[in-house]
């Protein structure tokens, strides 16, 4: 039998966006229906035995905030899964509806485990490059704002940025990341990803220079020892560590993804995460106990255990994985000693 599921890295309740991204192509798909909201809570419900010892849950798209129902998706999730983190990523068009929704969401809980990030890839112009949209900085920076306000009355909301690496940008993302933390906003970066079924975005170039990314590693760095301290940035600091490797030579770090986590489309199909396409059943069709105890499950566990998989670094599987790897945080805390002799 497989371990106990703790995450759900990525649950699509929606494949509709309206942004125009250049490193995903969900926006150029002809959107399907979204999972109905019935659908979802039987889902939940159903499969609360297999669910209970899940601590995260990232409810994406698309973009998750043109769901009109979002707050009541989410009012599911926490009644079913009182212990679970709820996540939800966004690319800060709709400042507006987005604050809105996020008002009602924290107000509507007594404890609210629940956290957004606002995708910033630059500042101004080079985020509008990277969105595909002209003044779509301007919106997500109006939507970090209104976001930053509400965390400061109600400081249980966790809020965050997520900045995506690229050729183009990957020198402006210390200078978010600082922009980050002055608004209360923790703040996390990825490499481009490279997927068939969710980003579909094969045959796009992710090379990027290890040599000319390193400086820049290093100045995120100083900055998570600066705001955090070395101790509570430990795993931020590992998986920066992780991004440089990663762009350099792909993943070497094991990996627990249809394990101990799986990712959920809009559809229903489950996959081990959102960048190996191999379907192991269908979750609004099929118990999940079963689709985890599956032949296609078994499958996809040991490609994923041999690294037979695309690979990724991103922070919904990684952080989770080097949490559990000692030798990966001591090696993150012998070079924060580095970088400040």
């Amino acid at each position: 039998m497989p371990r106990p599921l703790t995450a759900i890295s990525n649950f699509a309740v929606t494949n509709r966006c309206n942004g125009r991204c250049n490193t995903c192509n969900i926006w150029k798909m002809d959107p399907r229906p979204d999972p109905e909201l019935s659908q979802i809570t039987r889902f939940l419900h159903d499969n609360r035995p297999t669910l209970r010892h899940l601590r995260f849950i990232q409810l994406t798209g698309g973009e998750p905030f043109l769901r009109d129902d979002l707050p009541a998706v989410v009012a599911a999730v926490q009644e079913a899964l009182p212990m679970c983190m709820i996540w939800l990523p966004t690319n800060g068009l709709l400042p507006e509806r987005i604050a809105e929704m996020t008002r009602d969401m924290v107000l509507n809980v007594d404890e609210p485990r629940l956290g957004v990030t606002v995708s910033v890839d630059g500042e101004g112009v080079s985020h509008d490059i990277q969105r595909g949209i002209d003044g779509s900085f301007k919106l997500a920076m109006a939507t970090l704002k209104a976001l930053s306000e509400l965390k400061r009355r109600h400081p249980r909301l966790k809020l965050s940025t997520g900045f995506t690496l690229t050729t183009l940008n990957y020198k402006q993302a210390p200078v978010v990341q600082k922009m980050s933390y002055r608004y209360g906003a923790d703040f996390s970066v990825r490499p481009v990803n490279i997927s068939e079924h969710y980003y579909q975005n094969l045959g796009e170039n992710r090379q990027m220079s290890p040599e000319d990314l390193g400086p820049v590693v290093a100045q995120m760095a100083h900055t998570v020892v600066s705001e955090k301290g070395v101790l509570k940035g430990l795993t931020n600091l590992a998986y920066l560590q992780g991004v440089k490797e990663f762009i350099a030579e792909g993943r070497t770090m094991d990996c627990t993804a249809a394990e101990e986590s799986v990712f959920i489309d809009a559809a229903g199909d489950v996959y081990p995460c959102i960048v190996m396409n191999h379907r192991m059943g269908n979750a609004y069709d099929t118990p999940l106990k079963d689709i985890l105890s599956s032949a296609e499950a078994n499958g996809a566990r040991e490609k994923v255990r041999r690294l037979e998989c695309p690979t990724c670094w991103l922070e919904c599987d990684a952080f989770r994985d080097i949490s559990k790897d000692p030798s990966r945080l001591l090696r993150a805390l012998l070079w924060s000693f580095n970088l400040f002799a």
